[in-house]
């Protein structure tokens, strides 16, 4: 997404490498089928983490593994000289 910062979940591509499905993830993992999709989806606003602990185990990965920080690319960052003096 464009202008938006915002964390990403790889869990597609975790499974994807280890040839499973949503299914297989979720009785490997004890997590649900319908919050699964949801991850991989990257329709999670507050990542759970319980969940996120049970994927690394699951997946044996780190966290960052799991996630990637997307930095926002629509919005320059304010250089020093453009930041207003508070009086």
């Amino acid at each position: 997404m464009i202008g938006v910062t915002m964390i990403r979940f790889r869990l597609e591509e975790l499974l994807k490498a280890r040839d499973w499905t949503d299914y297989r993830f979720a009785q490997e993992s004890g997590i649900g089928a319908a919050v699964i999709g949801k991850y991989r989806r990257n329709l999670v606003r507050q990542p759970d983490l319980k969940v996120l602990s049970k994927m690394c185990t699951t997946l044996e990965c780190e966290i960052g593994d799991l996630m990637e920080y997307v930095p926002d690319k629509g919005k320059p960052k304010p250089s020093p000289r453009s930041k207003k003096r508070r009086k």
